[in-house]
């Protein structure tokens, strides 16, 4: 038994005596630096890779004390602003961190090359699209657009990426059968490939689902437009108007503000033109009496 032991022993030694290659993943740690520009006022145009693969060599003892935090591969980008420039990734580029083994980098395996440009910071409030696929379950319906809470974010990346942007995009929420008022979390998207940033990252999502309710308002006033004041006026000049929506919302209109009918009056006295109301979230026009009038000379 000692012998086997000895022999173990002598075995593991002269195996971590010679010397071998062993393969790490590394990070990579950009650095921006452009003349006459402050470091934080810089930021990296697309996402570089997060590591890289490097071969190291050294004796079995010094390579079994490796691991991949044991190095670093430092990449440092230079300007002018914007300017698009390939950075090889070599050896030299690999820095130790910590580490007092015997090895040396013999090379980097991949990527053995990134292009990148930075550009100058930049911070816009932009606002939130709220992107909800709400099905409301029978007898209830959507009220109004969803909306988020906050409606802006801080956004902060590359100067040029943020003067194209008008909007943050929030993650699309699908929901069925919905009896009730939704308020959920959706967490901002940006495409991988860009270093866009913004707080908070998340917003609550809501909508309105309320029971669906159908009210009559008789003697709605029809408006005219598209003729001076008092040129034509509509016969008749009232409607009755029926609306769907949700109960609470229904009960909430006023006919003489929220309830804009209106006529086209261009065509002039004697003509018959259809009878329309101004869009609103809030309701859809099931019937509407009459459906058409009669333009007549103002008198």
């Amino acid at each position: 038994m000692v012998a086997l032991v000895l022999a173990a022993a002598l075995w593991f030694y002269a195996s971590t005596e010679h010397r071998y290659e062993r393969t790490l993943e590394v990070p990579v740690l950009a650095e921006t630096g452009v003349a006459g520009e402050p470091d934080d006022s810089l930021v990296v145009t697309a996402p570089l890779p997060a590591t890289a693969t490097i071969v190291v060599s050294g004796v079995g003892r010094d390579l079994l004390r490796l691991d991949e935090e044991s190095f670093f591969c430092r990449l440092h980008l230079e300007g002018p602003v914007g300017a698009l420039r390939t950075y090889r990734l070599t050896p030299a580029l690999v820095e130790r961190r910590g580490v007092e083994a015997d090895v040396t980098v013999e090379r980097v395996v991949q990527p053995t090359e990134v292009t990148a440009a930075v550009d100058r910071r930049a911070q816009r409030s932009l606002p939130v699209v709220v992107a909800m696929d709400v099905t409301p379950a029978p007898g209830f319906v959507v009220v109004g657009r969803p909306w988020s809470e906050p409606a802006q974010v801080l956004v902060t990346g590359p100067r040029t990426v943020l003067a194209g942007l008008h909007a943050a995009p929030a993650d699309t929420l699908v929901l069925a059968s919905v009896r009730a008022d939704v308020d959920a979390v959706a967490r901002i998207s940006w495409p991988p490939t860009s270093t866009i940033a913004c707080q908070p990252e998340q917003v609550r999502v809501r909508a309105a689902v309320q029971p669906v309710a159908e009210v009559d308002y008789p003697q709605v006033i029809i408006r005219i437009r598209g003729v001076p004041p008092h040129t034509v006026a509509a016969e008749p000049g009232m409607a009755s108007v029926r609306l769907r929506g949700g109960v609470e919302a229904l009960a909430a209109i006023d006919p003489a503000l929220d309830l804009r009918l209106f006529v086209d009056g261009r065509p002039g006295p004697g003509a018959v033109v259809p009878v329309q109301c101004e869009p609103d979230a809030r309701f859809v026009v099931t019937a509407l009496a009459p459906a058409a009038v009669t333009l007549a000379s103002h008198h």
